[in-house]
């Protein structure tokens, strides 16, 4: 029990993040790619209720997709990022 408490609290915040974004992500593929199965079974066969399952899919595609864009969100939100024209740049004109 102890070495479960070390190991957990050894795990950073940004590391349990960066798994839970890979988790986020391999589901967000999988199911995408169960979709398209869905979708040409449907259009090959039309078969009952395969539509449906489709939708299914399509849905938990849209919603694994928000939950990793909030992940990343919450990732980069503690950088600034500065767009700059080049010309700027190579002149020098611009301040920090």
């Amino acid at each position: 029990m102890e070495k479960e408490l070390v190991s957990h609290a050894a795990m950073s915040g940004d590391t349990l993040w960066l798994k839970r974004r890979m988790y986020i992500g391999l589901f967000n593929m999988s199911i995408f790619l169960t979709a398209l199965y869905f979708f040409f079974r449907h259009n090959s066969y039309c078969e009952p209720y395969v539509y449906s399952w489709f939708a299914l899919c399509e849905y938990l595609t849209i919603f694994s997709n928000i939950a990793f864009h909030s992940i990343c969100n919450v990732d980069f939100s503690r950088y600034s990022f500065t767009f700059m024209h080049n010309e700027d740049i190579v002149s020098g004109k611009f301040t920090v």
